[in-house]
């Protein structure tokens, strides 16, 4: 799970969205899924009562052809 901050940081350098609005539109279009909030640390700093499921931003990025070692250079995960 990533914050809708995060996923509005991470979809902006792609030129995706640059917003969390932005976020918010691909999550009522379908594009992204959300995940319900857990007592995390991850996600106290968000203004959301609920977070992006990470594989869903995953399986998006590569969806407009991202390649897998950007992907992972820019959430910093092992795909």
């Amino acid at each position: 799970m990533v914050t809708f901050e995060t996923a509005a940081r991470v979809l902006g350098k792609f030129n995706i969205t640059f917003t969390t609005e932005g976020v918010r539109s691909l999550v009522q279009r379908g594009l992204l899924k959300t995940v319900p909030r857990h007592n995390s640390h991850i996600i106290r700093g968000s203004r959301y009562g609920y977070g992006i499921d990470l594989n869903s931003l995953i399986d998006m990025l590569r969806n407009k052809g991202v390649p897998d070692d950007e992907i992972k250079d820019v959430l910093d995960i092992e795909l």
